[in-house]
């Protein structure tokens, strides 16, 4: 049997995985590779990772990690935005289990509405990846993989944890295993009574503001034969979420925001023989929402999508894949827009040559898109080792971000002559990847143009530093990210809700069956909404002790000193976005 149960002696790191862990990636390149080969800056997050940071939203998980930082509307359910390296939410691609994810009419993932309770690993690529995946990869991509079936045997698993401000999660799930087929299952419930979302205090919005969400994931896979292997996922949410409403005049505690979200891939992978294996891959993604509030309205869009890939790799050290893939919108809404579909067709190619100390990397692609035409992205990379295991990396790499649907069609609003926002970045970073600990550091130019407003004319640049470090001293574990941004318009203006400085830190001992951690995340502050919002230093403590190889206890307090900071603020209507304080949060974990 697996137990999912942190190992007695060794805490896993989220930062760049340790050399002898063997860690595989498959975002940065589309392919299975040693996170120890790629040239793109890849931090993983495991299962244990995610345990135990403990937080309640991917977006708080995210937070933690260098070039990341995030946008808040107030309590859990909430809209939540995410910002990488300074790249807006819309110039990030957000991909479950590989099928893209996100809302054609904001051209946005919903990532308030992803249950944490569903994710077994994320993946993080930072840095330009529209040469592989296509539009909105300006700042990065974010792999989501969601619990997968067991290859050791079978499982159940119990969990429940409850919290400040009456937060509650149930969930359960079980992986079973015979003789060519493995299958996992797993439901979750989750709510809170929430905390209240913002400072308005007029016509009910000072009342708490509830999350209610039900969530739950299938994965089954099948061994055909020993070169063909089939697999089908599914998974879903729906969460209903209160939140405070400028606009609201009366009645203004009843508002409501109810989110429907559906991923489901098919997939079929063959090796043709040592050498060569084909991918085939269909998916359909599901982003529903509806609001109860001023402005009552409904939005759905269904994306279609698949991919068809060959991956070449041989011992001599050269990898490659080529592939083509394709996807499409359609948008039913209350809303009545001009149009409400459109389509999605490239083909990509990328290779890697390793020879001695050197490697060199280098990506096309072109996606012809019915809406807004044909765009052309690459990427090259070298790097060399300096001395023993420390490498340097240069790159560069150019990417776009597609207008959505509000931007090209939303009636009296849209311009249907808008065109995609284009970046070209270029990175420098030095590594070393040891058996005790890695680091990395990281410093990237990235100029985007066209900005999409209410014309293509104006540009940004984004320059920053990213520091990372992750070491094993005997039974401690440290962690550390460190960044520094410098977001500005053309007008040398610096654009909003982009800290200059930001950083994390873990530190974890195992006692035995007991073990306890420190985590400390911290900002310079920031100006939103034309305010300027004072930086924060937020310290959390946790622990967890296995009681048996088969069930854990763990608690954690964030914010132990219950600072009073903001992250967001409404310059129009002149309010802030509230943020939790400190909370608290006990719970067991059981296996069967």
């Amino acid at each position: 049997m697996k137990h999912a149960l942190l190992a007695l002696g060794l805490i896993s790191l989220p930062i760049l995985a340790l050399a002898e862990d063997n860690t595989v990636v498959v975002t940065a390149s589309r392919y299975e590779q040693p996170i120890t080969n790629t040239l793109a800056a890849v931090t993983v997050l495991t299962e244990d990772d995610i345990e135990r940071y403990g937080d309640d939203s991917l977006a708080d998980l995210l937070s933690r990690l260098a070039g990341i930082t995030i946008k808040p509307s107030g309590s859990l359910g909430s809209t939540q935005s995410l910002l990488m390296r300074g790249s807006a939410t819309n110039q990030i691609i957000v991909l479950i289990d590989g099928v893209r994810s996100g809302s054609a009419t904001t051209g946005s993932a919903t990532i308030n509405a992803i249950p944490l309770s569903s994710i077994k690993r994320i993946e993080v690529v930072r840095g330009p990846i529209s040469s592989l995946y296509g539009a909105d990869g300006v700042g990065g991509v974010i792999q989501i993989f969601t619990h997968e079936p067991n290859e050791i045997g079978n499982d159940i698993e119990l969990r429940a944890e409850y919290g400040s401000y009456n937060f509650r999660n149930i969930g359960t799930g079980f992986r079973v295993q015979t003789s060519n087929i493995m299958a996992s299952a797993n439901l979750n419930y989750l709510a809170t009574d929430g905390f209240d979302s913002t400072t308005l205090s007029s016509n009910g919005n000072e009342d708490r503001d509830g999350f209610e969400q039900w969530s739950g994931d299938l994965n089954v896979e099948s061994q055909i034969t020993d070169s063909l292997v089939l697999g089908a996922i599914h998974n879903q949410s729906r969460g209903i979420a209160e939140y405070d409403d400028a606009s609201c005049t009366s009645n203004c505690s009843d508002t409501l925001s109810t989110t429907n979200l559906m991923s489901s891939q098919l997939h079929l992978a063959y090796d043709l023989n040592p050498s060569w294996s084909l991918l085939t891959e269909f998916g359909r993604h599901l982003d529903d929402s509806e609001a109860e509030d001023s402005f009552p309205g409904t939005f759905t869009t269904e994306r279609l999508t698949f991919n068809v890939s060959a991956q070449h790799k041989l011992d001599s050290g050269f990898s490659a894949i080529l592939g083509t893939d394709g996807y499409q919108d359609s948008v039913e809404s209350t809303t009545n827009y001009e149009e409400d579909s459109r389509n999605n067709l490239a083909v990509y190619a990328q290779t890697q040559l390793e020879s001695g100390d050197h490697r060199l990397q280098a990506g096309l692609r072109v996606d012809e898109n019915s809406a807004y035409g044909t765009n052309v992205t690459g990427n090259t990379a070298f790097s060399t080792f300096i001395f023993r295991d420390i490498e340097a990396i240069i790159s560069h790499g150019t990417a776009f971000k597609a207008p959505s649907f509000n931007d090209l069609y939303y009636p009296g609003y849209a311009n249907p002559d808008l065109k995609p926002e284009e970046s070209e970045t270029v990175e420098v970073s030095v590594r070393q990847i040891s058996n005790h600990g890695t680091w990395r550091l990281s410093a990237y130019h990235t100029k985007v143009k066209n900005l999409i407003q209410e014309s293509n004319n104006k540009d940004s640049i984004l320059k920053g530093v990213e520091a990372e470090w992750s070491q094993q001293l005997g039974s401690y574990n440290i962690a550390l990210a460190l960044a520094y941004l410098d977001a500005r318009d053309d007008d040398n203006d610096r654009l909003a809700d982009r800290p200059q400085w930001s950083g994390s830190a873990f530190l974890a001992r195992q006692f035995g069956r007991f073990g306890v951690d420190l985590d400390v995340q911290a900002e310079n502050g920031r100006t939103s909404g034309d305010e300027d919002l004072d930086g924060f230093v937020l310290i959390g403590l946790g622990g967890e002790y296995n009681l048996t190889n088969e069930s854990q206890l763990f608690a954690n307090v964030d914010n132990i000193f219950d600072v009073d900071y903001v992250l967001n603020h409404d310059g129009y209507n002149n309010f802030d976005y509230n943020t939790p304080g400190r909370t608290f949060k006990v719970g067991i974990e059981y296996h069967l």
